[in-house]
């Protein structure tokens, strides 16, 4: 790539419109719409079809950032193939695997090569190329979104047979789905050139593959050290990407060389190469935790950057006349999943009732599938560009309705484990303690001097030993046990807080059925195993560990000792509380007007999960939890006015 000073305000235009795409992915995403829709369509609105900030000749130029993207992409699928996942399930997920690979490669074949032959750039094809043209379609529709399966198993905090499937088979797939691209590109390859495709083309087929197996190996290898060295994981993966794009820069520029120097010519699958690189971190090395953090830092912004540059590459002019065609592929596609996920569950001894909803779990396509589709692209310049945009269109679509589609098949099987919904605010700040320590006492004591109305609950209460707990004005329940029913008798719905100071088996216990069954705002644990963080952090448990909290205690005093007064409560004027936004007056009012007293300071803003640093123009909205320093007056006005009980009225 050589370093043209005419790339340099090309680069500096796609960078601007590379931010504004992430910003419109995620007003798509509040919508519950997949972020590569924004910042596909961002593309497509920038792009020469429509606005030309992105000139017609720009996705050529940029074409390295394509590349690299593309390398990550192969990097992550690999990733999140670990083989030890798949263990107890390995019949079921090998035969609905290939199930779906030869249904959907077999009818998607069929399907593209009648529905493209009413296309003029298809028109004058030969049969015979026409069938091949039809065979990249329909490994293409073989491809699936990993990424996007995994992300909605957290979501709904599946598991079971049914789950442990439909994963093991998405990651599968997108390995398998390259290996069958290559095979099908490289006979399409030869067949749309004249080539015969006897032995030696076949020898030659198998040794690509292996080359690019052995490749990827090493290049795995070579990014294990890499992780493991000590430059930053920053540096490291650009470093990894750069070897990535190397693979892809100089493949053609190897098969040239070797057909002149050597009786056969040496081909590289890039794509398999970092599939296999990432497969060989994940399984074959212990930096599979590194890796995994640094692809997840990383693919925001490369997937803004791969798919802004994908959408200003889209031809609206092809897509206007071609739509049609891309529903109709999608509905081959969805007949094909049925029919090899229905048969392969069959073969594999899958139940009846998963076999009749395992469709639905497969529809969703992402990374991998766009990146096939920009190579025929880039390989076939005479027709590839509106192939790709008709298999970019069914992408759209089957991203748009896979999520759905497999969130209602995890609920149906009963593997869902979704958050209930918060219950509405009852006026009352209540919180419920499961303990009867001296600790639980202690607290309970302190959260009643703050106003919260507290209760302790315990399955030892109906034998306190301790006379002076006993007859104090403490509201102290038993607990016949940790289930759901004797939680609802505790009135447990009606609790702002729960606080669980029992051992981290029963904490998570409970923490599961309030997540689930309660939605409860706030649940703090006492944590006694940092192995169990990982599990506390998915229920949402704000974890309290004594070592570290001791240790960062101390940490304050010997940094700021003015502020540790404040942060232990022993400051008698000044608090530090946390309230929310409930007045729907406030919505959209700037802080700067809502006429705080002067004792009174809004520290933070925690807006669906992300703090904010305040200022006087943030604009509050409902939900909004501000973190608020002041007096006990100040505290109380504001509380008043945040939650509703005072009208807001403004002076502007």
């Amino acid at each position: 790539m050589s370093l043209d000073p005419a790339l340099i305000p090309v680069l500096a235009g796609f960078a601007l419109i590379a931010m504004g795409a992430s910003r419109i992915g995620e007003f798509f995403a509040r919508w519950r719409l997949p972020l590569i829709t924004g910042f596909l369509l961002t593309g497509v609105l920038a792009g020469p079809s429509v606005l030309g900030l992105i000139p017609h000749d720009a996705p050529e130029h940029l074409r390295f950032l394509d590349q690299i993207a593309q390398a990550f992409i192969g990097l992550a699928a690999g990733g999140e193939l670990y083989l030890k996942d798949l263990r107890g399930h390995l019949r079921s997920v090998a035969w609905t695997t290939a199930g779906q690979v030869v249904a959907t490669l077999v009818l998607g074949t069929i399907g593209a090569y009648f529905l493209f032959a009413g296309i003029p750039v298809f028109a004058n094809l030969p049969s015979t190329a026409l069938l091949f043209v039809g065979a990249l379609a329909g490994s293409i529709l073989i491809a699936r979104s990993p990424s996007s399966a995994i992300a909605i198993v957290r979501e709904l905090r599946a598991r079971g047979p049914f789950t442990q499937t439909a994963l093991g088979v998405t990651v599968i797939i997108d390995a398998v789905v390259i290996v069958v691209f290559s095979t099908v590109a490289a006979m399409a390859g030869a067949a749309l050139l004249g080539h015969a495709m006897g032995p030696g083309f076949l020898v030659s087929l198998v040794l690509d593959i292996v080359f690019s197996v052995l490749l990827g190996w090493l290049l795995g290898r070579l990014s294990a050290l890499l992780l493991g060295s000590t430059m930053s994981q920053g540096a490291t993966m650009a470093v990894i990407l750069l070897l990535g794009w190397g693979v892809f820069h100089f493949a053609e520029p190897l098969h040239l060389w070797t057909a002149t120097i050597l009786p056969f010519s040496v081909g590289l699958e890039p794509l398999l190469v970092c599939l296999v690189a990432g497969m060989t971190v994940t399984n074959f090395t212990n930096q599979r935790q590194r890796f995994t953090a640094a692809l997840d830092d990383m693919g925001p912004p490369v997937y803004v950057v791969f798919f802004t540059l994908t959408g200003a590459s889209i031809d609206l002019g092809v897509l206007a006349g071609t739509w049609r065609i891309a529903l109709a592929l999608t509905g081959v596609r969805l007949v094909s999943i049925a029919i090899g996920s229905g048969l392969g569950g069959v073969l594999g001894g899958a139940p009846g009732r998963h076999n009749r909803l395992a469709w639905a779990a497969y529809i969703t396509q992402a990374g991998v599938g766009l990146g096939l589709a920009k190579e025929v692209a880039d390989e076939f310049p005479g027709w590839g560009m509106d192939f790709a945009t008709i298999l970019i269109a069914v992408i759209i679509i089957n991203q748009i309705i896979g999520p759905p589609f497999l969130k209602w098949a995890l609920r149906r099987v009963g593997e869902a484990h979704p958050p209930s919904p918060r219950p509405d605010f009852d006026g009352t700040q209540d919180v419920l303690i499961l303990g009867l320590d001296n600790q639980a006492v202690a607290l309970a004591r302190r959260l009643m001097k703050h106003g919260w109305n507290v209760r302790l609950a315990s399955r030892r209460a109906h034998r306190i030993a301790d006379e002076e707990v006993a007859a104090s004005d403490l509201d102290i329940r038993p607990l016949e046990s940790l289930d759901l029913k004797c939680l609802q008798r505790l009135d447990i719905s009606g609790a702002e807080a729960v606080v669980l100071l029992a051992s981290d088996q029963e904490n998570l216990q409970v923490a599961e059925l309030l997540y689930e069954h309660v939605g409860t705002g706030t649940i703090v644990a006492h944590m006694h195993d940092r192995a169990n963080a990982g599990r506390y952090r998915e229920l949402g448990v704000l974890t309290a560990d004594p070592t570290e909290a001791f240790t960062g205690l101390i940490d304050h005093m010997v940094r700021s000792p003015a502020a540790s007064p404040l942060l232990l409560g022993e400051d008698s004027d000044q608090d530090l509380v946390e309230m929310e936004v409930r007045n729907p007056a406030l919505h959209g009012v700037a802080l700067q007007d809502v006429n705080l007293s002067l004792e009174t300071l809004v520290l933070s803003v925690v807006r669906r999960g992300r703090q904010i640093v305040s200022h006087g123009f943030t604009r509050l909205e409902q939900g909004d939890h501000l973190l608020v320093m002041g007096d006990e007056k100040g505290l109380e006005d504001l509380r008043r006015i945040v939650e509703g009980d005072t009208a807001y009225r403004s002076e502007t």
